[in-house]
């Protein structure tokens, strides 16, 4: 079935807030999403995933990580 995993993230953690566009709007990058699914498949246990031909569209702007980050 299908999860949703909930974290709390916000400007002032550093993998948002280091990284953002000159208009200042901060980011979360597609490392750091990698790294939050990453988190959430160990807490099901899974020690190890392979992640292939993957392509981001589109930024993961401040409407996602201000507040909750919710990755489905």
């Amino acid at each position: 079935g299908r999860r949703v995993y909930e974290g709390a993230l916000s400007q002032d953690d550093w993998v948002i807030g280091e990284h953002r566009l000159a208009d200042g709007r901060a980011l979360l990058p597609g490392t750091g999403a990698l790294t939050l699914a990453a988190e959430a498949m160990a807490a099901e246990g899974v020690a190890a995933f392979e992640i292939s031909d993957l392509t981001f569209l589109r930024a993961f702007d401040e409407r996602v990580v201000d507040g909750l980050v919710n990755l489905v």
